[in-house]
C-alpha cells in the first residue's frame, strides 16, 4: 500500500475527472454517463477453484473455472465468454511455464495442467483472464499464488523481513480539514507486504501526546482525530521491535469530510457531511456498487453538518462506494462501506460415519441451503485432500470472499476469509477498517472517458484465426478472396468457408477445436471467364496474426499464511516418501534402454500394419508420401496421374461436391455410387472427409484395384479402394517423428481448448508388476461436475487411500442465480 495514497487520492480523482468532464457538466449528465458506462463496459470476473493450494513436483493442477458478468443493477449472469486463458507463471523469472485455454459453457469451464518436468522449487502464480478483461487493468485478472516443491514442503522459505516496516495513514473521505473530527485508518506492513501489529501515540508540534492507538488485526486499525491547521502532527509507531515516525497528511484550511457509520443499527447506516465552508452550494451524494448506480441525493451545502439515515435493506450485499460531488459533478470525498444484510448460503456434508479406515469408500450427501433454509440449486466442484500432506489454510481466499471482496478492491488482501468469520466478534469492525485503508479499484471517473473511444477487446465466443492474403506482386489486393479453413481434428477435420475484405484481411471467429493442431487455409479467386471454376492462390501468400499476450503480473506470495506443520507427522511423511520412491522406481523400470544391435540379413521382415489388416497389408499399389509431395493441396491432386488406371474427375479444389475417383477394372461403385471407396487408417469415410486431409499429414496411400482384394469390402469396394494412412494414426506413432512443418505461411500450428480429462483413481492392484505400491495421493478425490437438484442435494462416492490422515473436503461454486457458495468439511481416517 503506497504511503502517499491518502494524500494523493482525491487530487488524482480531480485530475482524472477533468479529462472526461468539463465543469459545466451537471449531475444528470454524470448519472447518465455512469449508467452508459456500466452497460457499455460490464464487469466480468473469473475464479479458479483448484484441487489444492500447493503442489509437488510431477503433480497435476485440477481446475474448475467460474465466470460471471455483472450488469443490470448488479445481477450476475453467466459470462458469455467461451475461451478463458490460464497461465502458470514462475515468479522469480517471470516466465510462463505452462498455459491452457479452458472452454466455458454457461460460465463453467474445466481442465487441468500437468506440471512440466524440471521445474524449480518456489513460488508460482496461476493467472486466468479473458479477452474482454483486457479492456481494463491487469488487476482484474484472477491471480492465485501457489508453491511447487518437493514432498513434505508446502510453503516457500520466505526470507525474514527486516526490522523496518511501512505505515500509511488514510483520512476517511480522503482529506483532513481544519477543525473537523474524522476517522483516520492506518495500515502497517513489513518488507514482505504482510500486516504487522503496531501500537503507538500521536504527537503535536510541542511533542504533547494527543492519543494512543493499537492495531486490531494484521496491522490495520483506526482512530478519531480533530486536526488543526498550522499544527504539525506525527505518529510514533512501534512494530516488530522497531520504532518509526510517520508524518500526517496535509491539513486543508477549507473543505468537506465524509463520515459513514455503517454500524449505526442493524437495519440502518448514518452518513455525515461535515464542513467548515459557509457558502451555500449544491452538493450531490451518490452511491455505487460494482459499477451500478444505486442512490443519488442532491442537497444544499454550507451547513456545519448534514446527516442522512439510509436503510441497509435498500442496498445489496457487498462494497458500496459513497461519493460526495460538487454542483458540477466533481468529486470531493469518497468512502467505502461493506454491507452484507444477507447471510451466505451454507453447505452441509452428511456421511454415514464420522471416521473411516484406509481404502474404504465414502458416500457423502451434500446439502446447500440459503440463509432462510431454502434449497439452493447450483453448479459446484469438490476436492478431498490428505490433510497432512496438504495445508488448507482456514483464512485463505475462496470463491465467496473473492467475488465479494478481493475482486472489488485495489491491491491484495491478506487472509480475506478473516473478515467473514462468524466466530470473530470484531469481524465487522475489522472489515470497516479494511474499507478505510484498502484502495478502491472498481470504478473511478477517468473510466468514463472510455465512452468516447472504441472498445479494443470484445467477448470471444470461440477460438479465432486472423490474418491476411498478401498482395500479388506489385498489383496489390484489389478484390475479396474466398477462403477455406481446414482444422485438422483427428478423424473429423473441421472445414469453414470465409472471405477476405478488399485489402486481403480475414478473421475466422467462434472456432471450436481442441489441443494442439495444424490449421491450413486455401485461398481462391474467382475466374472471371468461368465463375464456377475458382483458381487457387500459391500457398505461400497467406500470413497469420497472433494477438499479443498481456504483460506478466504476479500474486504477492509473501501474503500466504505461514505453515507450521512441516515437521509434524514425521513417521507419516516417511511412508509417503517411501511410496513415492517406489512409484518412481516402477516408472523408471518401464523404460528399458537397449544396447546397439547389428542385424545381418539379406531380407528384413516388415511388421504388418493393423490399418491394412483387411487385405493383409498387401495392396496392389502403394505411394509413400515424401516432402516432395507436400506441394499438393489435397489427396485428389496427389492421386491424379500417380497410379495407372486411376482417373480423378471434377474440380480437385472443391469440397462440396468433391471430385470422383474411378479405377480401371472396377465398376463405378462405392458408397453413394461415387467411385472408389475411401478408407482413412483402415476405416471407411465419406469422400468429403478425405478431401480435407492435408497432404503433409499423410504417411502413405494404398490402392486396391483388383476385385480379389477389394471384394472384402463388399459392394462398396466394387469401384476399387483407396486407403489413406495418416501419420498420427500410425500405431507406432510414438517412435516416428511428427509431421514436419511446411515452409509456407498457409499452415499454422495452434493450441485449441484444453481437453477435459477425468480425475484418475489408480487401481488397488496392478497385474504382473509385483507387489502393490501403497497409495498416498495428496488429492484423494476431485469432482468438477456436482449439480444440486431441486432440494439442493447431490451425492458423491469416492475411495480413500492408504493414508491414516484427516481428509479435508472443500466445496465451491455458484448458485443458479450467480451467488458464490463455499463450504468445508473434514473427517478422520484411522
Amino acid at each position: 500500500m503506497s504511503k502517499v495514497f491518502n494524500q494523493l487520492s482525491l487530487t488524482f480523482l480531480f485530475l482524472i475527472f477533468s479529462v472526461g468532464f468539463a465543469q459545466s457538466q451537471n449531475i444528470e449528465s454524470l448519472v447518465s454517463k455512469i449508467r452508459q458506462y456500466n452497460a457499455y463496459f460490464p464487469s466480468e470476473k473469473v475464479y479458479l477453484h483448484t484441487d489444492k493450494p500447493h503442489y509437488f513436483f510431477n503433480d497435476t493442477i485440477w481446475i474448475k473455472a467460474y465466470g460471471t458478468l455483472e450488469k443490470d443493477d448488479q445481477i450476475s449472469y453467466n459470462t458469455p465468454t467461451v475461451p478463458v486463458y490460464v497461465e502458470l507463471i514462475e515468479n522469480q523469472s517471470k516466465t510462463r511455464v505452462s498455459q491452457i485455454v479452458l472452454r466455458m459453457e454457461k460460465g463453467i469451464g474445466k481442465g487441468d495442467i500437468t506440471l512440466p518436468s524440471g521445474l524449480s522449487a518456489g513460488m508460482y502464480t496461476l493467472r486466468a483472464y479473458t479477452t474482454w478483461m483486457r479492456n481494463f487493468e491487469p488487476d482484474v485478472f484472477f491471480h492465485q499464488a501457489i508453491y511447487i516443491g518437493e514432498l513434505g514442503k508446502v510453503t516457500a522459505q520466505v526470507s525474514p523481513a527486516s526490522r523496518d516496516f511501512d505505515m500509511a495513514l488514510f483520512p476517511e473521505g480522503g482529506d483532513l480539514v481544519d477543525g473537523i473530527s474524522t476517522s483516520i485508518g492506518y495500515k502497517a506492513t513489513d518488507q514482505n507486504g504482510k500486516g504487522l501489529q503496531v501500537r503507538g501515540h500521536i504527537l503535536n508540534s510541542n511533542k504533547d501526546t494527543l492519543g494512543n492507538f493499537s492495531s486490531s488485526h494484521l496491522g490495520i486499525g483506526s482512530f478519531t482525530f480533530i486536526p488543526k491547521k498550522g499544527e504539525k502532527y506525527e505518529v510514533i509507531a512501534l512494530g516488530g521491535g522497531t520504532q518509526k515516525r510517520i508524518g500526517f497528511p496535509e491539513i486543508k484550511e477549507k473543505g468537506y469530510v465524509l463520515n459513514v457509520n455503517s454500524s449505526f443499527t442493524a437495519e440502518q447506516l448514518e452518513i455525515y457531511i461535515k464542513s467548515n465552508i459557509t457558502e451555500k452550494e449544491n452538493l450531490h451524494l451518490i452511491a455505487m456498487s460494482k459499477g451500478a448506480l444505486l442512490f443519488t441525493q442532491t442537497f444544499e451545502g454550507g451547513a456545519a453538518m448534514k446527516k442522512f439515515t439510509l436503510n441497509k435493506a435498500d442496498f445489496k450485499s457487498g462494497i458500496i462506494q459513497f461519493s460526495l460531488l460538487d454542483g458540477s459533478g466533481n468529486p470531493i470525498a469518497e468512502r467505502l462501506v461493506f454491507l452484507k444484510p444477507e447471510e451466505k448460503a451454507t453447505s452441509k456434508f452428511i456421511t454415514s460415519k464420522t471416521s473411516y479406515s484406509p481404502n474404504e469408500t465414502v458416500r457423502m450427501e451434500i446439502q446447500v441451503k440459503d440463509a432462510f433454509g431454502k434449497p439452493v440449486q447450483g453448479n459446484f466442484s469438490l476436492s478431498a485432500t490428505d490433510g497432512i500432506q496438504v495445508s488448507n489454510f482456514p483464512l485463505a481466499e475462496n470463491i465467496s470472499n473473492y467475488m465479494d471482496l478481493s475482486s472489488e478492491l485495489k491491491g491484495e488482501i491478506e487472509q480475506p476469509a478473516f473478515y467473514f468469520d462468524t466466530s470473530n466478534p470484531n469481524a465487522a469492525k475489522d472489515l470497516n477498517n479494511l474499507m478505510l485503508t484498502q484502495g478502491w479499484r472498481r470504478f473511478d471517473y477517468s473510466r468514463l472517458a472510455k465512452l468516447e473511444t472504441e472498445r479494443e477487446h470484445f467477448f470471444d465466443f470461440g477460438m479465432h484465426i486472423n490474418g491476411r492474403v498478401l498482395p500479388e506482386g506489385r498489383r496489390g489486393i484489389t478484390e475479396s478472396k474466398f477462403l477455406t479453413l481446414i482444422v485438422n481434428q483427428d478423424e473429423h477435420p473441421l472445414v469453414y468457408d470465409g472471405q477476405t475484405d478488399e485489402k486481403g484481411y480475414f478473421s475466422f471467429q467462434g472456432l471450436d477445436f481442441e489441443d494442439s493442431t495444424s490449421i491450413y487455409i486455401q485461398v481462391f479467386t474467382v475466374n472471371k471467364n468461368r465463375k464456377n471454376n475458382p483458381v487457387q492462390f500459391k500457398p505461400n501468400e497467406v500470413e497469420f496474426f497472433e494477438k499479443n499476450r498481456p504483460e506478466i503480473t504476479l500474486k504477492n506470495s509473501g501474503l500466504l499464511q505461514d505453515n507450521e506443520t512441516d515437521l509434524e507427522f514425521k513417521e507419516y511423511w516417511v511412508e509417503v516418501k517411501k511410496a513415492d520412491l517406489m512409484m518412481q522406481q516402477f516408472l523408471k523400470n518401464q523404460i528399458v534402454e537397449l544396447e546397439e544391435v547389428t542385424v545381418e540379413s539379406s531380407q528384413i521382415q516388415k511388421k504388418p500394419d493393423i490399418r491394412a489388416i483387411q487385405y493383409g497389408d498387401n495392396p496392389d499399389f502403394t505411394l509413400m508420401v515424401t516432402p516432395e509431395e507436400w506441394v499438393f493441396q489435397n489427396v485428389f491432386q496427389l492421386l491424379r496421374g500417380r497410379f495407372p488406371g486411376v482417373t480423378v474427375s471434377g474440380d480437385v479444389f472443391s469440397i462440396n461436391p468433391p471430385p470422383t475417383v474411378t479405377i480401371r477394372g472396377g465398376a463405378p461403385g462405392g458408397s453413394q455410387n461415387r467411385g472408389a471407396l475411401f478408407l482413412l487408417d483402415g476405416m471407411p469415410v465419406q469422400t468429403s472427409m478425405a478431401a480435407v486431409i492435408m497432404v503433409p499429414d499423410i504417411e502413405r496411400i494404398d490402392l486396391l484395384r483388383s476385385m480379389s482384394k477389394a471384394m472384402i469390402f463388399g459392394p462398396d469396394g466394387a469401384g476399387g479402394v483407396i486407403n489413406i494412412f495418416t501419420r498420427r494414426g500410425n500405431p507406432q506413432a510414438e517412435t516416428i517423428s511428427k509431421t514436419p512443418q511446411i515452409d509456407r505461411n498457409a499452415t499454422l500450428n495452434k493450441t485449441g481448448f484444453a481437453p477435459v480429462r477425468q480425475f484418475y483413481t489408480p487401481p488397488k492392484y496392478i497385474e504382473n508388476v509385483g507387489p502393490r505400491i501403497p497409495d498416498f495421493r495428496s488429492t484423494i478425490y476431485w469432482n468438477p461436475n456436482i449439480v444440486t437438484d431441486n432440494n439442493g442435494k447431490a451425492v458423491v462416492e469416492f475411495p480413500l487411500t492408504d493414508g491414516k490422515t484427516q481428509v479435508e473436503v472443500r466445496l465451491e461454486g455458484l448458485s443458479v442465480d450467480g451467488k458464490p457458495v463455499s463450504g468445508t468439511y473434514s473427517f478422520k481416517v484411522q
